[in-house]
């Protein structure tokens, strides 16, 4: 069964394997040049017969970055979609899986779950390419704040497409 991260409930899967099943696919999405604007809304966790997280499916592919010097041979997408800029593909990615991490992490009212996300992120980038470019994304996961869309102020914009950032504390300094 695949639920939007949206409709889980406090009493929902376990958390540590909803991280364990999220983070790692993501960052090897964004090892490969793909940074996904996973939030609750777009991405789905696919639940076994006994309620357990098994993977994730994603829609909405609007708010996609690609890197084509990262990911190769990138075909032509419409502009704003492509980027070779890596603070602006950590940011779609980042703004958005934190904040869906910190949503299910507050429902479950369990703050020792971040250790978890940083050992998570730790250990993924542990198995990717010690390139400069993952020792980049690796490092700007533990940075002291992180970009949150302000929603808000896109839809009172003249462009409402146009991405619009503020920043917070990042909850995983601290937690390695």
């Amino acid at each position: 069964m695949a639920v939007p991260f949206s409709a889980l409930a406090a009493a929902g899967p376990d958390a540590a394997a909803v991280v364990a099943v999220t983070v790692p696919p993501l960052l090897r999405m964004l090892d490969r040049g793909v940074a996904l604007e996973a939030h609750g809304q777009n991405t789905l966790l696919v639940l076994d017969r006994d309620a357990r997280p098994v993977r994730l499916l994603y829609r909405d592919l609007g708010g996609v970055r690609i890197s084509p010097a990262r990911f190769g041979n990138c075909p032509a997408l419409r502009d704003g979609l492509t980027t070779d800029d890596p603070v602006v593909l950590h940011t779609k990615l980042a703004g958005a899986l934190v904040m869906l991490l910190a949503e299910i992490i507050h429902r479950t009212g369990n703050e020792a779950l971040w250790h978890h996300v940083a050992r998570t992120v730790d250990a993924t980038y542990a198995e990717l390419p010690a390139d400069d470019w993952n020792r980049r994304h690796h490092a700007l996961f533990f940075a002291p704040t992180l970009p949150v869309k302000a929603y808000t102020t896109m839809r009172l914009a003249d462009d409402a497409r146009t991405d619009v950032w503020g920043w917070t504390p990042n909850p995983l300094v601290g937690h390695r």
